[in-house]
């Protein structure tokens, strides 16, 4: 009988359309699904108050998965690799089965945990079920990859990749026994916040709902109703997708062939897009995508920031956006473009302000490009 499997879950919190869920179970031995909040890895770019609520009750949400099928969720927190050989160590885990994630520092960490892992003698498997593409796969003629959407999206359509769907196993095998000093930790996420998230059920159940009443009802009004903020239009599955409780070739397999799909599916596209942009642009989370623009004459004016931040700038719909995110964690697309050229054209102030605001309620140093105030540029132009 082989040596028990590590299953480690992170950005694809699902059970069906998992191919490390699959890997592992048919591997014919238990299974150790393990779930690790590494404090140290998010220093900068971890979850925020509105997503740390999520990840809770999603966690919770897959560990009642779990339950149902004979097993449970390890949630552990700390360093990832040296918990992952802590764990291995102490069941002989010969090997361990895991999604690949795409944001670049993610990406980074998880290339030193793998080798830690090898050098243990754990072997690694590792699959992809984030994206419809692997980002290597679609470039231009001239092999570099696409900067512009357009080229991008008529390629990729053509090569959307639905191999990746799956049942989830009706049993997941347990090890004999847990690991001693393994215990299941609850609310490693930190996710104790003001979020009590209306109008959403976090979850692989939940996301299923989801798509389920979307592409029965109103994916047919999608394309005029999702430029309404007033009207509930959108699919509101960003946070789904965010946390992998569902796949987008779920996604895209379901709503495909149903009349009216095609302006969604390319906003599925421009999902894609952006990834590709970070695997093979990965300062763009900091810094411009062209370095020309990194010398942009920012303004200083902490208090327009601050009143940005809190939705108090004296425009109802950019107040309206920001107050929605600070309640809800969410804001709609159309006012999201609204509010971030608001911060950049109006106020003139660094996108990265913007980016870490939204990413996590809180703000960063400017950067060392920014040279003039607000009101030496009112003074110019008066």
């Amino acid at each position: 009988m082989p040596g028990p499997v590590i299953l480690r879950f992170a950005d694809d919190l699902r059970l069906a359309d998992n191919p490390a869920v699959s890997a592992a179970v048919a591997a014919g031995a238990s299974v150790i699904p393990v779930f690790i909040d590494d404090p140290d890895e998010d220093a900068h770019w971890g979850p925020g108050p509105a997503a740390c609520a999520w990840l809770e009750r999603s966690l919770d949400a897959l560990d009642a998965s779990l339950a149902a099928r004979g097993s449970r969720l390890l949630r552990l927190s700390g360093e990832a690799g040296p918990e992952l050989v802590r764990i291995a160590r102490l069941t002989g885990a010969g090997s361990l089965q895991r999604s690949r994630r795409r944001w670049p520092s993610h990406a980074e960490t998880d290339a030193r945990t793998d080798a830690a892992l090898e050098q243990a003698g754990v072997r690694v498997r590792v699959h992809d079920s984030q994206l419809l593409h692997d980002p290597d796969e679609i470039l231009a003629a001239d092999g570099r990859p696409y900067t512009v959407f357009g080229p991008f999206s008529r390629k990729a359509a053509s090569r959307v990749r639905l191999d990746m769907l799956s049942d989830a196993p009706s049993r997941i095998p347990a090890p004999e026994a847990w690991p001693a000093g393994a215990e299941p930790q609850p609310g490693v996420a930190g996710a104790a916040s003001a979020f009590s998230l209306p109008g959403w059920t976090p979850g692989e159940a939940g996301a299923l709902e989801a798509l389920e009443r979307f592409a029965g009802d109103a994916l047919e009004r999608y394309d005029t109703d999702r430029d309404l903020p007033g009207v509930r239009g959108t699919s509101r599955f960003s946070p789904h997708l965010r946390f992998g409780e569902i796949s987008p070739a779920r996604v895209w397999d379901t709503v495909a062939s149903l009349p009216a799909a095609e302006p969604f599916l390319r906003q599925l596209l421009w999902r894609e897009f952006a990834y590709g942009l970070l695997q093979h642009f990965p300062h763009t989370p900091e810094h411009p995508l062209h370095a020309r623009f990194g010398a942009s004459p920012w303004s200083r004016d902490f208090d327009g920031l601050a009143a940005w931040q809190q939705g108090r700038t004296g425009f109802p719909l950019v107040d309206a956006g920001m107050r929605e995110m600070l309640a809800t964690g969410w804001m709609h697309n159309r006012v999201r473009m609204i509010v971030a050229s608001f911060l950049v054209k109006d106020l003139l102030l660094p996108w990265q302000q913007g980016a870490v605001w939204f990413w996590r309620g809180r703000a960063v140093r400017y950067p060392r490009s920014a040279a003039k105030t607000a009101s030496a540029r009112r003074r110019a132009s008066a």
